[in-house]
């Protein structure tokens, strides 16, 4: 396939291209992963020919794309001003019918380049926005930028609910705008990939979280609670970041030495999750907690903090107040974020083996609700109202 190069930036030319899909990077995450399946499947239905993929960011890539699909790398390097020059170039040059984004700064990037080049955009947003600025530390400039920006896309496709509220309350999105589409979860792949032999060597007695080592993901009060709890076995948290240290230096302060283990990133994780007594999120914020519902989808009973998006509309939380104590919600158990006493009473309460197993059982169910081909479908409606014919 020949090559174009513009502003320094060299990728692949695809002539035929219509749907130019656009994110940070291919790096790991949750939202990187539902961009890959989403791009392998518009690709199966549409003809690789059909739509091209730029990566505002040159990093290894953790997740595959069908090979016959043109990948562009812009080399941005985190910088919004780097990525959104770049992309308007690439834009103005290939004159797509509709760009596709996932994660703020790309979506920022797509909705100005697609406005440049009187593009139609789609953008898809991940996280619930004021909390992953607050997480991140991030300056206002971050939130002027989503505010300026997001409501000049043509539509907006929110991971959850509370993502969707929170866009319509703080952002100055019109409500007509925005749709919630939940993220798509492969049951039958997980399983099959959960049956797997384990990566690592793991303890006999175990509960699992999964998620970057950051502070939003509060693992802290998971490992805080853990050991308060005083639960048999061991606590496994698999993932990377930049709070390890920091980690493990607190389950050495709590007593949890020789119970506990950071053993990093896997490819595989679902092995380790589908061996576990049970799994738990302790998160301060979320879009759509797709481990939460894989744990679900393998039969593992489930804990997760009620933040304001993602766990309640997966676990069937009763009403719209966020819950002040231990609930027992329709498919798991619910705590409020940075409850220390509620989620070691939580904790305490995996020791109700009959209630695990009727998690597990519920859990199950109620994770095939989120099939892949469904969520596709939702996609590609939005894509053709707004693509030209």
């Amino acid at each position: 396939m020949a090559a174009a190069k513009l502003g320094g930036v060299r990728y692949a030319r695809n002539p035929g291209a219509k749907l130019l899909f656009v994110i940070n990077s291919l790096a790991g995450g949750g939202a990187e992963r539902v961009f890959s399946v989403l791009v392998d499947r518009m690709a199966a239905r549409l003809g690789p020919d059909a739509l091209e993929v730029v990566l505002l960011d040159a990093e290894a890539r953790r997740y595959k794309l069908p090979e016959a699909v043109s990948v562009a790398c812009l080399d941005a390097r985190g910088a919004m001003s780097a990525s959104m020059l770049g992309l308007a170039k690439m834009v103005a040059a290939k004159r797509p019918k509709l760009i596709v984004s996932f994660l703020t700064r790309a979506n920022c990037a797509a909705i100005a380049a697609g406005r440049l080049s009187s593009v139609p955009c789609v953008i898809s947003e991940r996280v619930h926005t004021t909390r992953h600025f607050a997480a991140e530390g991030a300056i206002s400039a971050g939130r002027m930028a989503v505010r300026l920006l997001y409501p000049r896309a043509n539509a907006i496709i929110a991971v959850s609910e509370g993502v969707q509220g929170d866009l319509l309350e703080r952002y100055g999105v019109a409500r007509h705008k925005v749709s919630t589409i939940h993220n798509p979860v492969d049951g039958d792949a997980i399983r099959r990939l959960g049956s797997l032999a384990p990566d690592i060597s793991t303890p006999h007695d175990y509960v699992v979280a999964v998620g970057r080592l950051t502070a939003n993901k509060n693992f802290s009060l998971l490992i805080e609670a853990f050991a308060r709890a005083k639960l048999a076995g061991s606590l496994v948290i698999l993932g990377e970041g930049p709070e390890r240290d920091r980690l493990a230096a607190l389950a050495d302060q709590m007593g949890l030495a020789g119970r506990f283990m950071l053993p990093g990133y896997l490819n595989n994780p679902y092995p380790i999750v589908a061996r576990a007594k049970a799994f738990i999120s302790s998160s301060n914020a979320e879009g759509f907690p797709n481990a939460l519902i894989e744990a679900m989808s393998l039969g593992v009973p489930v804990i997760a903090t009620d933040c304001e998006s993602g766990p309640a509309e997966i676990l069937g939380r009763e009403g719209d107040a966020t819950v002040t104590q231990v609930s027992d919600a329709a498919w798991g158990w619910l705590t409020p974020p940075n409850g220390l006493h509620e989620m070691t009473a939580a904790i305490r309460g995996l020791n109700d083996a009959e209630q695990c197993a009727r998690y597990a059982t519920l859990g199950r169910k109620r994770a095939d609700h989120f099939s892949v081909d469904a969520s596709i479908d939702q996609y590609q409606a939005i894509f053709d109202a707004h693509a030209p014919a």
